[in-house]
């Protein structure tokens, strides 16, 4: 088998429906643990597949599993119904065995304050924990039995496909482990999470300096709650819902420090960035507690007469019943003020439903950016619950030159690069439609005071799953500030 060939996307397209021959997945294994292109195209598909099955219930029979209810309203994070736990076991397996052949290549075991593999042989390995309440959980191997009150040893694997599993620890650490997630635990206050979704809560003054690693950083809790998730492509991100949380990234000497109600997403191979994102009071002030009011003395604020902002793709939303209800012009992104009420079309930017879109500003010149604020504001005025038009859900994109790539999916490789991916249902753990604010603002930052030296930034802005009628539904934008300098 060689990469790329009709072979290979046979190959992977058998083993995420769970119908590839023994044969075929060696040779498949053989390839992706020799070829590093073949090993990151094998990731992205299975990824993709998976994330299908997530969107596309029908693609699995299995059903979703509820994720029990927290108390915190800021990221204790198990609230929301993960729709992840609905896809197919052979297509987490075929995920998970990507990954784990990134484990054994030790692509994956560059982790901080640790070296080398899990210790085999020698003495038994002492139990640093035991298992807690266990609910809808599908592990990945067949043969793998986990029940309440059982045993967890340091250099535990726990490869979960689907469900939740909490694990308590000796110290008084206590995490919910939620499926599809590989979870390794190091010791009583160490564990690595390779993929997945994970709440700690470390309360005790024992459990103080428990430390859960990622790929691309380590996160240490200083005595409370957080969440943290991991993807496949090595984003990782952590929410802190009370205390205080340490921030390392990989290769990095710099900490940081996250305090309840921020939020930390980490690029692979980008310096580090943070998104904070918080709920306003919904007034026309837009008052949060940290970010401030939309501006017009930012960098791109038209008043400035340095920069423009235009529409890249994707149709704006046109009511022709009432133009009343139309989108509002790309220019209302820069004009200083976002809207004057909840429920504002006009005033606000949006996309047709259902449409990809994308939002390009120029900023005349190649200038550093030191900061990017995203806000948003609706609640219907027909339907209160339906506030799903308030969610920020976008990737920003930058580019240094003076001619920019065609602006349209897909950006990778295409000249773009990525500065943030922002989700603000995932921040605030949404299940039903009134977990979710009516009033946001995003604050992408980094920690350097430079999120990179762009001409041009492009939002590629995704629709929303209206959680009424399972439409995809599109955010009123009201405006968005970018700072920078030349």
């Amino acid at each position: 088998m060689t990469f790329p060939s009709a072979g290979f996307d046979s190959a992977v397209a058998a083993a995420c429906h769970g119908t590839i021959a023994d044969e075929t997945l060696a040779e498949l294994i053989a390839l992706i643990g020799s070829n590093e292109a073949a090993c990151d195209e094998y990731l992205l598909r299975t990824a993709i597949h998976a994330r299908l099955a997530t969107i596309m219930p029908g693609l699995s029979p299995e059903p979703a599993a509820t994720i029990p209810v927290g108390d915190s309203d800021a990221g204790d994070g198990l609230r929301r119904q993960d729709a992840s736990a609905a896809s197919s076991g052979s297509i987490w397996r075929a995920l998970l065995l990507g990954l784990a052949i990134l484990t054994m290549l030790s692509v994956s075991a560059f982790v901080l304050g640790r070296g080398g593999a899990i210790k085999q042989g020698g003495e038994p390995p002492a139990t640093v924990a035991r298992f807690g309440a266990i609910e809808s959980a599908k592990w990945v191997a067949a043969d793998a039995r986990h029940d309440e009150g059982d045993p967890v040893v340091a250099g535990q694997r726990l490869e979960l496909s689907a469900g939740t599993a909490r694990i308590d620890f000796t110290n008084g650490a206590a995490i919910v482990l939620v499926g599809p997630a590989i979870f390794d635990v190091r010791s009583a206050l160490e564990a690595e999470l390779m993929l997945g979704r994970v709440q700690v809560t470390a309360s005790t003054p024992e459990s103080k300096g428990f430390t859960i690693h990622t790929r691309t950083a380590r996160f240490v809790d200083l005595g409370t709650v957080f969440t943290a998730e991991a993807d496949p492509d090595g984003q990782c991100r952590v929410g802190v819902a009370s205390g205080e949380v340490l921030v390392q990234v990989a290769g990095s000497p710099t900490i940081s420090r996250l305090r309840q109600g921020e939020l930390m997403t980490i690029e692979p191979g980008r310096p580090q960035v943070t998104v904070r994102i918080e709920r306003g009071e919904e007034t026309p002030e837009f008052r949060f507690a940290s970010i401030e009011p939309p501006s017009a003395e930012d960098y791109a604020d038209a008043s400035q007469g340095r920069a423009s902002v235009s529409l890249a793709y994707g149709p704006l939303l046109i009511a022709k019943f009432d133009p009343a209800f139309s989108s509002g012009g790309v220019d209302r992104l820069a004009d200083g003020r976002a809207q004057g009420s909840a429920d504002a079309p006009l005033e606000s930017v949006f996309f047709h439903e259902g449409a990809s879109g994308g939002f390009l500003f120029d900023l005349g010149q190649r200038v550093t950016i030191s900061k990017i604020n995203s806000y948003s504001w609706h609640k219907s005025r027909f339907r209160q619950e339906n506030q799903v038009r308030a969610t920020q859900k976008y990737t920003v994109w930058g580019f240094a030159g003076g001619d920019p790539p065609a602006a349209g999916p897909p950006f990778a490789g295409n000249g773009w690069e990525r500065i943030a991916r922002i989700d603000t249902d995932d921040f605030f753990d949404v299940v039903a439609p009134l977990d979710r604010p009516a009033q946001q603002a995003c604050s992408i930052t980094s920690e350097s005071r430079s999120l990179g030296r762009y001409r041009f930034l492009l939002f590629e802005v995704h629709p929303t799953v209206a959680q009424h009628d399972q439409e995809m539904d599109h955010t009123f934008y009201g405006e968005i500030d970018v700072y920078a300098e030349p």
